[in-house]
């Protein structure tokens, strides 16, 4: 019998991966740009429609397709074993994607760090509050700012994302600070 691991257990908050596409800081110019994920995995006749296609790139991948969004930033490479393919994949799916900038036109494959990547963050008393979106800050806002902690109403779409929100942002004594800060940063353009 092996003996049970001292692990420390992951903030449940600060470990979901952002559903991309995702708001994260512009590497170049610092405004607001667009994560998305540079490839899309079809099957079957979608999969056969895709790869008829001339104007789609792509490569036949086992049963499907990948096709590839960006393939100039970010041109699909296949892993040489085929066991591997679908955990490159997520991985692939977690830490990459294509950063897209409306402000300076930057295009390009970016590695990211959540929540540090993220364009709607802040700090509230030593903990990071942090949004994938500005439709997710507002839901956020919202439901700091309610009394009975309802998913009702803009909260109500954002259900999955505002469970895993910390107690600290709930806090009477945090609360106010939370507001304050989402605010200023709902304000920004």
């Amino acid at each position: 019998m092996t003996p049970p691991r001292n692990r420390q257990p992951i903030p449940k908050y600060q470990s979901i991966t952002p559903i991309l596409p995702c708001s994260i800081k512009c590497p170049r110019c610092k405004h607001e740009a667009t994560l998305v994920n540079p490839f899309q995995f079809v099957r079957g006749p979608e999969a056969d429609a895709a790869a008829a296609n001339p104007h789609i790139h792509g490569v036949k991948l086992g049963g499907g397709f990948m096709i590839e969004k960006y393939p100039k930033e970010f041109p699909w490479k296949a892993p040489e074993n085929r066991r591997r393919r679908s955990q490159i994949c997520a991985r692939t799916k977690e830490k990459w994607g294509v950063c897209t900038c409306g402000s300076c036109g930057y295009r390009a494959k970016h590695e990211f760090q959540w929540p540090e990547d993220a364009y709607y963050k802040t700090e509230v008393r030593g903990q990071m509050l942090w949004a994938w979106g500005r439709d997710e800050a507002e839901a956020l806002r919202a439901y700091i700012a309610s009394p009975d902690r309802k998913f009702t109403g803009i909260a109500r779409t954002h259900f999955w994302f505002l469970r895993h929100v910390p107690k600290h942002f709930l806090e009477v004594k945090h609360r106010t600070e939370a507001l304050k800060k989402l605010d200023r940063l709902l304000a920004k353009e």
